[in-house]
């Protein structure tokens, strides 16, 4: 295993052969750690592929649960919809109770009344509590 004072005397050795400038640039050419902490391109390549599958199997399960939702939205939707339609005939029966305009103008006489009996009764009450408190 190289350590760094093998490194330095290999340094010296061609500094005193080649030169202090040829020195540096093969130097600079050696990796800073030993060779076997070097990838090669086998190494990335295999690295890839085990990329390659794991964003497959990401996608895989993203595709899976797209299908889940896909599947409780139309259940819901569903439901929605079955909900939706009783209320309509729920509606249509209640149109159909009311005969003509006469009825409907009855009717609003009749909760026009009864709010203005409310309102009275609720004017009195407060003047009773407003008097019994002075």
């Amino acid at each position: 295993m190289t350590d760094e004072r093998s490194r330095h005397q290999l340094y010296v050795t061609l500094e005193e052969h080649l030169g202090e400038h040829q020195a540096d640039t093969l130097m600079e050419l050696l990796p800073p750690v030993g060779w076997a902490d070097v990838a090669t391109k086998h190494d990335l390549h295999a690295l890839e592929e085990r990329i390659d599958h794991r964003f497959d199997a990401v996608d895989h399960r993203f595709d899976a649960m797209e299908k889940r939702f896909d599947l409780r939205f139309a259940a819901m939707d569903e439901r929605f919809d079955l909900r939706f339609a009783a209320m309509d005939e729920r509606f249509d029966l209640r149109l159909e109770t009311v005969a003509t305009k006469d009825d409907l103008a009855a009717l609003q006489r009749s909760m026009i009344t009864t709010m203005i009996a409310l309102f009275g009764t609720f004017a009195a009450v407060i003047l009773t509590v407003v008097t019994l408190i002075h």
